[in-house]
């Protein structure tokens, strides 16, 4: 019987193990802000995203249809990269599927992503710039 109880105490302490590896994996990618979508590489891959983001709040097949439409465009000419193009069809996708709640999310989670990137030619934030330090007027 000492067998069984040392092969159980065994699977519990590798169980707990994997358990607490997982759990601190799944914390470290929160805390280091996990991206789920790449950054947007033009102007117009912005314009574009908050065009989709428009059609998915509002669940409108037509700005959908121009979003979609737009997206095949940016794509001719060369002003999306591969990755942008996934997570752009991947929204796209779940709203044609009538998954409007998961589309919406994720659209705002693909703006979200973008937040302090910057465009890559203009090596700025895209956060506004904020005012400097003053020191209060001696009264």
């Amino acid at each position: 019987m000492t067998t069984n109880r040392s092969t159980a105490a065994s699977w519990k302490w590798s169980l707990g193990g994997v358990t607490l590896l997982a759990v601190g994996l799944i914390v470290a990618g929160v805390l280091s802000g996990c991206r789920q979508h790449p950054p947007v590489s033009s102007r117009e891959g912005l314009s574009l995203l908050r065009l989709l983001n428009t059609a998915c709040n509002t669940r409108d097949e037509a700005k959908l249809n121009d979003a979609e439409r737009t997206m095949k465009e940016l794509e001719r000419e060369g002003k999306l990269t591969a990755a942008e193009k996934v997570s752009f069809a991947r929204i796209i996708s779940a709203a044609r599927s009538g998954d409007w709640a998961t589309a919406e999310a994720d659209a705002f989670r693909m703006a979200s992503d973008q937040v302090g990137v910057g465009h890559p030619a203009e090596g700025k934030s895209q956060r506004p710039d904020t005012k400097p330090n003053r020191k209060p007027h001696a009264n």
